[in-house]
C-alpha cells in the first residue's frame, strides 16, 4: 500500500511540474526574434572594437609605432606575424555580416526602410574591409550555413566592389526622413536619418576613389554624378559629421583596448616614433606618453625604445627612469 501511494504522489508531482512549462520558463524580457534595431548598436561597437584591435596589433607595429619587449616574447614585434594573424579579423567581420543580414531582413519585414539602408551600408563597409585585406573573399554564398552552404565559394574582388556600389546606391534611395526609427538611439548618429545618408554616400565616394585606377568600374563617372547632385547624394561636409563612436568609459561604451597601466608592461613606443614627435614638437606627446623621470626626479623628456633594443639598449640611467616609452593611450 505504501509503495502504491508513493508512486501515485510521484505521478501527481510530475504532472504539476509540467503544467504550463513553456510559459513558466520563458523569459519575457529576452528577445525571441531579432528586430531591425536590436542588433544595430552591438554591431557598431563590435566593428569599431575590431578596427581598434587591428590598429593596436597590426598597423602600429608595422608602422614602427611601438614594439613588444623581451618581457613578453623576447623579440622585437614589427613584422614577425603568425600565419593566422588575420583569423580574428576574418571571424569578427563575418560574424557582424551575419548580424547585418538578420537586421536587413528584419527591417524589410517591419517596413522600416532606414534600418534596411543602414544594414546595407554597414555590410558594404564591412565587405570593403574584408576584400581590401584578403582580396577575394566569400560574399555571394556567405552567411548561408542555415541553408546548408558550409563552404562558400570565394567571390572575385571586382564583383565584390560592384555589389558594394549597387548596395550603397540602393541604400541611398531607401532613406526616408519621414519614416520612423522607433528603436533606441544608435551610438553613432543618434537615429539622425540625414546623417546616416551622408555616411552612406561618403563611404560610397571613398570606395570609388579607392578603385579609381580601374577604368572598368567607371568610378570617375559615378563620382562626378554624385558630386554634381548634393541634394540626391548628401555627404559629410565637416569633421563634426564624421563617423566616430565616442568612448565615454561608461558601459557599454568602454575602450576596447587594455587598461593604460597594462601597456607599460610589454608595449613600448619606439625611438623612431617618439623622435619624430620630438622633432616636430608635436603637442600630442603628452597624450601618447609620459615624460621620463630619473631617480632624483631629473627630467629626460620623451624617450622611445630603440627598435633593436637587444643590441642597442638605452643607457642604464635612462632605462631605469620612470615613464620611459610608456604606451598610455
Amino acid at each position: 500500500m505504501r509503495k502504491f501511494i508513493l508512486i501515485t504522489l510521484t505521478v501527481i508531482g510530475l504532472n504539476a511540474c509540467t503544467k504550463d512549462f513553456e510559459e513558466t520558463n520563458t523569459d519575457p524580457n529576452k528577445l525571441t526574434e531579432i528586430t531591425a534595431g536590436s542588433v544595430l548598436n552591438p554591431v557598431l561597437y563590435e566593428l569599431a572594437k575590431r578596427n581598434a584591435y587591428t590598429v593596436r596589433n597590426l598597423s602600429a607595429p608595422m608602422m614602427q609605432m611601438f614594439i613588444q619587449t623581451d618581457d613578453y616574447i623576447n623579440a622585437p614585434f614589427l613584422y614577425s606575424f603568425t600565419q593566422n594573424v588575420g583569423g580574428s579579423m576574418w571571424n569578427a567581420y563575418y560574424k557582424q555580416i551575419n548580424n547585418l543580414n538578420e537586421m536587413e531582413q528584419a527591417a524589410i519585414r517591419e517596413g522600416l526602410p532606414n534600418y534596411e539602408a543602414i544594414a546595407l551600408s554597414l555590410k558594404a563597409y564591412t565587405y570593403s574591409l574584408l576584400t581590401d585585406t584578403f582580396g577575394d573573399v566569400p560574399m555571394v554564398e556567405a552567411g548561408q550555413a542555415e541553408n546548408g552552404v558550409f563552404y562558400p565559394s570565394f567571390t572575385p574582388q571586382k564583383e565584390i566592389y560592384e555589389q558594394i556600389f549597387k548596395d550603397l546606391s540602393y541604400a541611398n534611395s531607401l532613406y526616408d526622413p519621414e519614416s520612423p526609427m522607433p528603436y533606441v538611439p544608435d551610438i553613432l548618429f543618434n537615429n539622425d536619418v540625414l546623417h546616416w545618408q551622408k555616411f552612406t554616400n561618403s563611404l560610397h565616394l571613398r570606395l570609388l576613389l579607392r578603385v579609381s585606377n580601374r577604368p572598368e568600374l567607371q568610378a570617375f563617372d559615378k563620382l562626378k554624378q554624385m558630386l554634381n547632385d548634393p541634394v540626391q547624394y548628401p555627404v559629410f561636409e565637416s569633421n563634426e559629421e564624421q563617423a566616430v563612436i565616442e568612448i565615454t568609459g561608461i558601459p557599454p561604451l568602454l575602450s576596447p583596448w587594455d587598461r593604460p597601466q597594462d601597456f607599460g608592461v610589454f608595449r613600448y613606443y619606439t625611438a623612431f616614433f617618439i623622435d619624430r614627435l620630438n622633432e616636430w614638437d608635436d603637442p600630442r606627446r603628452a597624450i601618447f606618453a609620459s615624460e621620463a623621470k630619473g631617480l632624483n626626479n631629473e627630467n629626460y623628456g620623451y624617450i622611445g625604445e630603440p627598435i633593436d633594443y637587444l643590441n642597442e639598449s638605452l643607457a642604464d640611467s635612462i632605462a631605469t627612469a620612470s615613464g620611459v616609452q610608456k604606451f598610455i593611450s
